[in-house]
């Protein structure tokens, strides 16, 4: 059985950093002005990443998974993209969209 970690102990990576720095910006989310409730918790998939299912009942943990807060590692990113809108091609779209990937060692 794996040990599982807290929040803070988890490794994030950010492949789409990887690319060219044309493609996104770095950029630091921007919190509401109330904190984020969490609605739900699948203590199954924390398991997948060595995540303690027990960190989903800290205050921080909604937070961070809401995107207003950032644990130790996370680099957020606002992504460079295109595509259709409004029913028109739109050659520079963007969304502060957050993806994580979880090393597991």
């Amino acid at each position: 059985m794996a040990i599982l970690r807290k929040l803070e102990e988890l490794s994030f990576e950010n492949s789409y950093a990887r690319l060219p720095e044309t493609f996104y910006d770095k950029l630091s989310p921007t919190p509401f002005s109330d904190p984020p409730d969490l609605v739900s918790f699948n203590p199954a998939a924390a398991e997948l990443i060595d995540l303690d299912p027990d960190e989903a009942t800290r205050p921080e943990f909604a937070g961070v998974s809401g995107g207003s807060l950032l644990a130790p590692g996370m680099a957020p990113l606002a992504m460079l993209y295109s595509g259709h809108q409004f029913g028109v091609y739109v050659p520079q779209l963007g969304g502060a969209v957050r993806f994580y990937e979880v090393r597991i060692a």
